[in-house]
């Protein structure tokens, strides 16, 4: 949404090809270093972004399972509880 777009050009992120170049990963870490709160929709709304496919599938997949891979390779990227 508008919002987003105001943080993500904020760490200069304006246009699809600038998120793959960064990476969804790293544009996330960005955005939480950047003070923004944590939020998976967030997440997946990037890395659908990256993969060109809808936020929403990436959720349920995530909620199925199917995305344990990514969401292990993504895992260190998470802010912890202190």
């Amino acid at each position: 949404g508008p919002k987003t777009s105001q943080w993500l050009a904020k760490i200069n992120i304006n246009s699809r090809e600038d998120l793959c170049e960064r990476g969804p990963c790293l544009v996330y870490r960005q955005l939480l270093a950047a003070g923004h709160p944590p939020n998976l929709n967030l997440l997946y709304a990037l890395l659908g972004a990256a993969m060109d496919i809808d936020w929403q599938i990436i959720g349920e997949q995530y909620r199925t399972g199917k995305l344990d891979d990514v969401v292990a390779s993504i895992r260190d990227l998470l802010p912890r509880a202190k």
